[in-house]
């Protein structure tokens, strides 16, 4: 993982090495848009959203929009899809690849979801498997890997979690590991 993770840094700009220290700093990502040539600056923000501001899926994604739309980021997205490059999905494999399966499932019950899901809800779909303490755990671990996002409900004052976007897109196209088959196409 770490020499998959240093050849795209080195491909893409050792800048892009600290996801979560250039998502602090939001001009920086219209500098990476930016210095694609990408056009339609009024969608930039949504693209941005969309990929939830992490410098290397923006990085690549704008590549794709560079090679595929002609820099036209509107191009890209009134066709409303989340597209995962083949360098960033060999990212998000090895990463996968190092989370236990519970792991994974819990990520998969969050992908599934409708809406935002709360602990509570999460238990209520995990029940019969594994602990409540898994469960926290295991909520810890991919919290620690940014894979998970925390909203709060403003009714009750708990946290809901979602994914991203691009992480949910990535999870609806894979197998649980040992369950038969490493990945769906979809």
């Amino acid at each position: 993982l770490g020499q998959l993770i240093s050849n795209v840094i080195s491909r893409y700009g050792k800048h892009f090495s600290n996801y979560s220290l250039l998502r602090s700093f939001p001009s920086g990502h219209y500098q990476i848009l930016q210095s694609k040539g990408l056009t339609g600056e009024q969608q930039w923000e949504e693209l941005i959203k969309i990929y939830r501001g992490n410098p290397l899926a923006l990085k690549l994604i704008a590549g794709t929009i560079e090679n595929i739309f002609n820099k036209n980021v509107a191009g890209y997205l009134k066709w409303g899809t989340i597209s995962i490059s083949p360098d960033y999905r060999d990212i998000l494999d090895n990463h996968f690849q190092r989370l236990s399966s519970f792991e994974i499932l819990l990520m998969q019950a969050i992908a599934n979801a409708d809406k935002p899901i709360s602990f509570q809800e999460m238990r209520e779909k995990l029940a019969l498997e594994f602990s409540t303490s898994s469960l926290i755990e295991a909520l810890e671990s991919v919290g620690r890997r940014f894979l998970i996002e925390k909203i709060t409900n403003n009714n009750t004052n708990e946290f809901l979690f979602v994914l991203q976007p691009v992480i949910r897109k990535y999870l609806k196209n894979i197998k649980v590991p040992n369950s038969g088959s490493d990945r769906e196409i979809a």
